[in-house]
């Protein structure tokens, strides 16, 4: 998304006719902004991913710790 982001921060409306140059910057603006916002959310997602594995690491070691406090072996 960063990519994405900064291909569409450094494109250029020059090449295009005068009258055609709001609508295409205007366009390449809004895809800017979704870009910056899908970049974030995906990070947001992620890191709710790592902390969910992680809880069900922490949950699996916890098991295996009492398991094995109680004489048994976690399978």
């Amino acid at each position: 998304m960063s990519a994405l982001r900064k291909a569409l921060f450094s494109a250029s409306t020059a090449g295009l006719p005068p009258a055609a140059r709001g609508a295409a910057q205007a366009f390449l603006d809004s895809w800017e902004s979704i870009a910056l916002k899908a970049g974030t959310a995906s990070e947001v997602y992620a890191d709710e991913l790592k902390a969910a594995g992680t809880s069900y690491e922490n949950l699996d070691a916890e098991v295996a710790r009492r398991m094995a406090a109680l004489g048994g072996e976690a399978r």
